[in-house]
């Protein structure tokens, strides 16, 4: 059952761009001690007007980047222009992502942070304005990473810019300008529920607690597959699907898979981990948003139809069993990966399938059109929580049998239940990912107030909070860093999810 769908990446960064008035004091923040980049000089009659702040601001950065790309070869593009989105009837979904785009964004502020007074300098001071930047959809291919990392990395030393913790940085997986095959999406959504708990050790603390996740919460925790809705039930709930694309898959046996689960660990990286297993978390379980979360009824009689009458999730075991064995259908797995919103916008899980549940997926056979079309803007899955020279499409010479998918999911289950048995290094050891584990490790300990002294022995010293925000408070700099988990996120997904 071969799957061919070529693999296709998107990223969005928010961030706050330091802007000055021309001719005020041209002294460098402390915060912005350790960065080469300078502030946005606008007019007073710009800096008071918060539309043409805006505008100046949007087309400033908008021209470093393509100055940019201009002097460099360009990355592969899945729609090269925006006159092929016109004509070429399954590239319209796509018409926002031709090109790099800079637009304002409201969200983004400090109004999170503990103690503002660390961004403003009375010696030097600076405003900032909100920046939300989205690439164009990209083929998976090492151009593509290199135009990436090329942009950010001159957007970083170009300006002086922060991440708040109201910013985030997004990542879309997808199939260019088709729909990820449903064998392909299952898989991704069984592993996003196992590796859950533990690709979650990668990101800041302040992630994981319940106010701040609230944008992006634990599939594995709060989705209605978290809930104990089974695909029969999700199937009911939504009526109507589209045409059934692939016979279900039967996880193998424990027995079936031990030879699976013996591969390299930790300890075969190359360097020691500053965190020993179990010491970095995941995210924090909230029994009041569980109960939140849960599906809304469905029934005439107003009763919840799901089956479940837990107030924990279920298992890892038995949520990735369900996707794999019974999702027959795109949309009965969009509406498994789902979650119940109290506030518009909250509705998007860490790792969100909004794009496959009813009335959004539209996949009607090739050739066939429909006006409904129009109206998908999007056929990704997306990355809410952002984790060497490779082409993701081609560096596995074999890409994983059903044995060593299951083999993942259960050691994913072991790290959840038993964390100081596998942890996210582990995992990254087993996927072969050891120089991006090495990369990683040093974003994670900077968000830990910690400084590698030594890799090869574990060596580490503690930093205070205000040097950890003046040497890595630059979200464009922390992309260029967490790069290789994006990078790392597309290889796992393409090395576990294509059916063979």
């Amino acid at each position: 059952m071969a799957d061919a769908c070529q693999s296709s990446v998107g990223i969005e960064a928010e961030f706050l761009v330091a802007v000055r008035v021309k001719g005020r004091d041209t002294g460098t923040p402390a915060i912005f001690a350790h960065s080469s980049g300078s502030a946005i000089i606008l007019t007073e009659t710009q800096m008071n007007n918060i539309r043409e702040r805006g505008s100046f601001a949007e087309a400033h950065i908008k021209s470093t980047i393509q100055a940019k790309i201009s002097e460099r070869p360009k990355g592969d593009r899945v729609v090269v222009s925006d006159d092929e989105t016109l004509t070429d009837f399954h590239s319209s979904h796509l018409r926002n992502y031709t090109d790099w785009v800079v637009k304002t964004d409201p969200t983004v502020s400090l109004s999170a942070e503990p103690d503002q007074t660390i961004f403003y300098d009375p010696d030097h001071p600076c405003e900032y304005f909100a920046i939300e930047i989205t690439s164009p959809a990209f083929w998976a291919t090492e151009a593509s990473w290199a135009e990436i990392h090329a942009v950010f990395k001159t957007l970083s030393r170009t300006y002086w810019t922060l991440k708040p913790r109201t910013s985030a940085l997004h990542f879309h997986y997808g199939g260019g300008k088709n729909w990820i095959p449903l064998g392909r999406l299952r898989r991704i959504a069984a592993l996003a529920i196992a590796a859950d708990p533990v690709l979650a050790q990668l990101h800041p603390a302040h992630m994981h607690v319940n106010l701040a996740s609230a944008w992006c919460r634990s599939n594995r925790l709060y989705t209605f597959l978290a809930h104990g809705m089974t695909a029969a039930e999700a199937k009911e709930r939504i009526g109507r699907v589209f045409r059934r694309a692939t016979e279900p898959e039967t996880p193998p046996t424990d027995a079936e898979i031990v030879k699976h689960m013996q591969g390299p660990s930790r300890e075969t990286l190359g360097f020691q981990p500053v965190f020993a297993r179990g010491e970095l978390k995941g995210f924090e379980f909230s029994s009041k948003i569980f109960k939140q979360t849960a599906p809304e009824p469905k029934n005439e009689a107003g009763a919840n139809n799901s089956s479940t009458s837990t107030l924990l999730p279920v298992s890892i075991a038995t949520a990735a069993r369900e996707i794999l064995h019974a999702s027959s259908h795109a949309e009965v797995l969009g509406e498994l990966m789902k979650i119940r919103a109290r506030e518009v916008g909250q509705d998007r899980p860490a790792y969100n399938f909004n794009s496959y549940t009813k009335g959004r997926y539209i996949a009607f056979p090739a050739g066939q059109r429909d006006k409904r079309w129009s109206a998908v803007t999007e056929r990704t899955v997306e990355f809410r929580l952002a984790a060497g020279t490779l082409n993701p499409d081609k560096i596995w010479a074999g890409h994983a049998s059903l044995g060593e998918f299951w083999a993942l999911v259960r050691e994913c289950a072991l790290g959840k239940e038993q964390p100081e048995l596998f942890d996210v290094f582990d995992l990254l050891a087993r996927l072969g990912l050891g120089e991006q584990a090495r990369v990683l490790q040093r974003s994670v300990a900077a968000w830990n107030g910690r400084s590698i002294v030594d890799e090869q022995t574990g060596a580490w010293e503690k930093l205070d909070d205000e040097t950890v925000i003046a040497r890595y408070g630059f979200p464009l700099d922390v992309l260029l860093v967490v790069l290789p988990a994006f990078r790392s996120h597309t290889e796992i997904w393409i090395r576990h999810s294509t059916i063979i």
